[in-house]
């Protein structure tokens, strides 16, 4: 008999917040069957949903969800997913899965390693994860992106083991390098974090102008502010005053 396991990404939150790039994959024996991101179903750009994506896995493969072994399920921007509220969030959509079929990922940015260091030709190495926001560590604020969070983390990872070395930017209102690349983003003109990869291939013409501004110090502490309060206030506005 085969072991087939489904992996989903939850993109909403306890307080309600929708997140983008929804997805699943389907894998069986330890070998991918199939992946799709919700955008390519649903044609909605960044969709955060998972249902078109799940019955598009289960239909491809001729599986239904009672044939599934185990289903592994992944969030962010909230604390680690717990089995009460995953399964209250999967009725909306009519799916009851068994306690014992369910397995939650623990850390989002684990899973970011995992996905880096699992499918590499490395059997050892040291994995970085800059990340904008992954799970929250500690909850203070309403506003998730103010919490302590997942930002910057590092692991080992050995054969297929892989085991965390501790975390810097991760303390309440604190900026991690992938923060200051969205303030960055939004500051040159783009709209959204999602922009990212725009920034990323523009790089590549810069002339160097600003290569001695300083971003982090010599500690690794962000020299910009993370003060916004509202999500939607113009975060950019503070890397055009920082350069």
């Amino acid at each position: 008999m085969s072991f087939k396991v489904v992996g989903i990404n939850i993109c909403e939150t306890r307080e309600g917040i929708k997140l983008n790039d929804g997805g699943c994959a389907l894998i069986e024996d330890g070998i991918p069957k199939i992946a799709i991101a919700e955008e390519r179903i649903s044609r909605k750009k960044h969709d955060g949903g998972f249902i078109n994506s799940l019955n598009y896995c289960l239909k491809s493969t001729k599986n239904k969800l009672e044939t599934i072994d185990a289903f592994v399920f992944s969030n962010c921007c909230d604390e680690p997913l717990d089995k009460i509220f995953l399964k209250t969030l999967l009725k909306k959509y009519n799916i009851d899965l068994p306690d014992e079929k369910i397995i939650i990922c623990p850390s989002h940015h684990l899973s970011h390693a995992c996905s880096a260091f699992l499918v590499s030709p490395f059997k050892k190495a040291i994995i970085l994860v800059a990340d904008n926001e992954g799970n929250i560590l500690e909850k203070k604020y309403k506003e998730y992106w103010l919490n302590r969070l997942e930002r910057t983390s590092f692991y080992s990872g050995e054969n297929i083991e892989i085991k965390s070395l501790g975390r810097l930017h991760d303390g309440f209102e604190e900026l991690g390098m992938g923060a200051a690349y969205n303030y960055f983003t939004q500051g040159i003109g783009f709209p959204s974090f999602q922009k990212a990869g725009q920034t990323m291939a523009l790089s590549a013409y810069g002339k160097g102008k600003f290569n001695n501004t300083k971003v982090f110090n010599k500690f690794f502490k962000c020299l910009l502010e993370n003060k916004f309060k509202n999500r939607y206030e113009k975060i950019g506005e503070v890397a055009r005053n920082f350069i």
